[in-house]
């Protein structure tokens, strides 16, 4: 199986299973790994320096404690260095974005915000991130809209009131509270 039909089964897998998250985006799946090999070098060396590191250097040390390379995943550090040098560091911004984008709905609301400043500097890979994210929190919407909770009971006759009931007229109770009400005998 190729890789491109093994991210396609992932995907269909994630969604299959009914999971609130959704399946990596392969772009940004692609980018992580790209990332984690560019900055495993320089981790074993950053994680351990004192002194103060330079714009490059804290990016690379938010990436090495992001994706736990040389030590335990620290992801809230190194989303707070991430936020300080991203306004200063394109690939940073991205970054970041890519962070929070699969996380909680207040993460992926500021991922938009992040993505829209990467993609106002010129990168259109941001661009389309963002309007990938905007329609999958506009979907998540779209099914998470919440059903009116009712006082009336589910059990309740529709027709129960004071009149008085045509002829014939009956309900047939089902299983889990499903119930189908009808007439019969009408001339």
């Amino acid at each position: 199986m190729t890789s491109v039909g093994r991210v396609a089964v992932s995907l269909v897998v994630t969604v299959a299973a009914g999971s609130t998250a959704w399946a990596l985006d392969p772009d940004i799946a692609f980018q992580i790994r790209t990332r984690r090999a560019e900055v495993t070098p320089f981790c074993p060396a950053l994680l351990f320096q004192k002194t103060p590191l330079s714009l490059v250097q804290t990016y690379q040390k938010a990436m090495c404690l992001l994706y736990g390379i040389e030590a335990p995943e620290q992801a809230a550090l190194a989303l707070d260095m991430l936020r300080q040098v991203a306004p200063q560091w394109p690939d940073a911004l991205l970054a970041l974005a890519d962070a929070l984008q699969d996380g909680t709905a207040p993460q992926q609301q500021e991922a938009l915000q992040w993505y829209a400043r990467a993609a106002a500097t010129g990168d259109v890979r941001a661009s389309a991130r963002h309007a990938r994210l905007a329609q999958r929190i506009d979907a998540a919407k779209a099914v998470d809209v919440p059903t009116p909770i009712s006082d009336a009971d589910p059990f309740a006759d529709p027709l129960s009131s004071s009149d008085p009931l045509p002829p014939g007229y009956h309900c047939h109770f089902y299983g889990l509270g499903k119930k189908v009400c009808h007439g019969a005998g009408f001339d």
